[in-house]
């Protein structure tokens, strides 16, 4: 899995530019996983049951956005 690192300035430093897209991205992205009531609530004890269940969730979120768009 890729590392995500943590994009913050430093106090007295220039903003990121930017910055607002990137997190209105992820915002959305985290917004469409949970419409899934599994993802939404955590009652899986394992993390390989919740990875998979994250990955099959992104792939519908996919697939209906591509059939929306033909």
């Amino acid at each position: 899995m890729p590392v995500i690192a943590s994009i913050i300035p430093q106090r007295g430093h220039k903003k990121i530019i930017g910055l607002g897209t990137i997190r209105w991205v992820v915002e959305q992205a985290v917004a469409h996983l949970h419409q899934f009531k599994r993802l939404a609530a955590r009652w899986d004890r394992h993390i390989s049951m919740r990875q998979g269940f994250i990955r099959l969730a992104a792939a519908l979120v996919c697939w209906r956005r591509l059939t929306q768009a033909t």
